[in-house]
């Protein structure tokens, strides 16, 4: 995170709170804390998200995952994002052990499981995952 002015996130859920809850987590642990700046773009779908994706090619640095969407799965866009933003950084965030390990050998970088960045969760734990994410940034 040190090269780029602003940091661009695509936060792919389907669920209000649970975007809230990423965006509270990147806000606090990933860029204030370092006084970085980040844009955040979501989608609620696989649809919206592809649409928005041909608009976005290449400006996109990080996209954040759900393992559940109705319909699919947010590993399902990891093909379409290798190809339109092959530089970008991918992290399944979702509360299913199993999509996030689905998404990992799709070719996500990085797995978080929501449960641990949510609410009332250990600092420690926390910080250890901003940790991790802020590694995948270091070029941004």
């Amino acid at each position: 995170m040190t090269n780029k002015k602003v940091t661009n996130i695509f936060i792919l859920d389907d669920t209000h709170f649970d975007r809230e809850m990423i965006k509270k987590f990147l806000a606090e642990f990933v860029f204030l804390k370092y006084e970085k700046k980040f844009r955040i773009i979501e989608s609620t779908s696989i649809k919206d998200a592809n649409e928005r994706l041909r608009s976005l090619e290449n400006s996109v640095d990080l996209f954040i995952l759900d393992g559940t969407l109705n319909p699919g799965h947010g590993y399902d866009l990891i093909p379409v994002i290798k190809e339109s933003s092959p530089n970008a950084k991918i992290v399944m965030c979702s509360g299913n052990t199993e999509l996030n390990r689905t998404g990992m050998d799709e070719g996500a970088d990085m797995e978080i499981p929501k449960g641990e960045i949510g609410i009332g969760k250990s600092f420690t734990v926390q910080e250890s995952y901003a940790r991790k994410l802020r590694g995948l940034l270091v070029h941004y």
